[in-house]
């Protein structure tokens, strides 16, 4: 005789152990726009088993409760022709500079627009919706509550005799006492408008580059910069004219302080010399 409750048990069973493997997506039903904007058809699931839904609307991206609340929102990103007027952080970028961006060819320009838009560069959006909904369980019952908000931009930040280096920088609240800033680098090529993987920029390999650059800050605890190397991700420099930097995100090296750790580094020739003579950001 067929067992309802036992298919109904192994069902609930299957379901647990795919929500137990962590932040996945699953599909959703479609449904009509709404002021929230139209579901995409994908759901998150946090690591306390909530569900997030996604949705769109021409502006922005929400990011929701089942229930409809909002508990995230990501200005859709936008490229900026030159570099903002005020940094988040007050590196030597020139406000207002373009880096050469106005002298590429249109379709360069687009091909550069449409890599940005199709291929973001790195955000960890997981840590982001955790964070959220931490501040979302804490402050949801107050009147003026607003749900966390990142603002997402792209700018040219510097530039090279064959590359145009594109800054992406996300900023959003951390807590309810300070703001959150990612900032990460892709290089693009000014001929062509073609996305250079970070690797190729160098002349070494990313082992090397990491061991290298790790050693030039200037650090003297050898097991700090053991792990630091170890942690080392391309996907965390930050170029601008003459000047590389290195940052590690908050909880990737043990005891980290601060929450977010910079590498800079006082011989920007000896940084400088590690690129490929053409990937070699100019100094200003």
């Amino acid at each position: 005789m067929f067992n309802h409750n036992r298919v109904f048990i192994i069902l609930i069973i299957t379901i647990a152990t795919f929500l137990a493997a962590g932040c996945s997506v699953a599909p959703l039903p479609s449904e009509e726009p709404t002021d929230l904007g139209e579901k995409t058809g994908a759901t998150f699931v946090l690591k306390d088993k909530t569900a997030v839904e996604v949705r769109e609307t021409e502006e922005v991206t929400n990011y929701c409760l089942q229930d409809g609340s909002v508990i995230l929102v990501i200005d859709r990103p936008v490229l900026l022709e030159e570099a903002p007027d005020s940094p988040f952080y007050q590196d030597p970028v020139r406000p207002g500079q373009d880096f050469g961006f106005a002298d590429l060819s249109p379709e360069v320009q687009e091909a550069i627009r449409t890599s940005l838009e199709s291929n973001p560069p790195h955000f960890d959006l997981n840590k982001q919706l955790e964070r959220a909904w931490v501040r979302y369980k804490k402050y949801s019952q107050d009147q003026d509550f607003r749900p966390f908000r990142i603002l997402w931009r792209h700018y040219p930040c510097a530039e090279s005799e064959k590359v145009i280096y594109i800054m992406t920088e996300a900023e959003g609240l951390k807590d309810e006492w300070s703001t959150d800033n990612e900032q990460t680098t892709a290089a693009f090529d000014k001929a062509t408008g073609e996305r250079i993987p970070p690797e190729e920029l160098f002349t070494c390999s990313t082992e090397e580059l990491a061991d290298t650059m790790v050693r030039l800050s200037g650090l003297s605890d050898e097991t700090k910069m053991k792990e630091m190397i170890e942690a080392f991700d391309l996907s965390h420099l930050v170029v601008y004219p003459g000047q590389t930097y290195l940052w590690y995100p908050e909880g990737t090296l043990k005891d980290q302080t601060p929450a977010k750790y910079w590498l800079t580094f006082d011989n920007a020739e000896q940084i400088q010399s590690l690129y490929q003579p053409w990937a070699r950001p100019y100094s200003y």
